[in-house]
Order: structure tokens, then sequence, then C-alpha cells
């Protein structure tokens, strides 16, 4: 398996991620490896699908606030 040489990492990033390893019970090397999997390392959704699934979220939590409410809102206590 390949290995890489990672320098000049900001101490800030280091400490946040030994923490997140301690937390998940992980080597520093292997939670690097993780993150990448996560960022860059999965295929690429079929866009298609994706597409279908925002639409279908964004049926389901339409928003119940008009205008009118708005307006109700902004004008309520107003001389």
């Amino acid at each position: 398996m390949p290995g890489i040489t990672i320098k000049n990492i900001p101490n800030e990033l280091y400490q946040r991620l030994a923490e997140t390893a301690r937390t998940h019970h992980r080597s520093i090397a292997k939670e690097i490896v993780v993150a990448l999997e996560r960022h860059v390392g999965k295929p690429t959704q079929d866009k298609q699908a994706l597409l279908e699934r925002i639409r279908a979220v964004r049926e389901r939590y339409q928003p119940t606030i008009g205008d009118a409410d708005v307006e109700g809102w902004k004008n309520a206590g107003r001389p």
C-alpha cells in the first residue's frame, strides 16, 4: 500500500485530528485515511438520483409561512 508524508500541518489542525482519532479509537494515520475517504474517496453519485432525492425532501418540507405572515409580523405592534 502506498504511503504519503504530510509536512507543515498547522498545530491547531493536528490537535483537532488527534482529538478526533482518540474519540474514534483510531490512530492518527487511520483517522487521516478515513477523512480522505470521506472527502475524496467515494465515487460520485448518480446526479439524477441525487436530484430526485433533493426534490423529494423539498416537497416534504415546504414552508408553511407565506408573504402575508411575514408582513403581519413586520407590522405587528407598529403604530
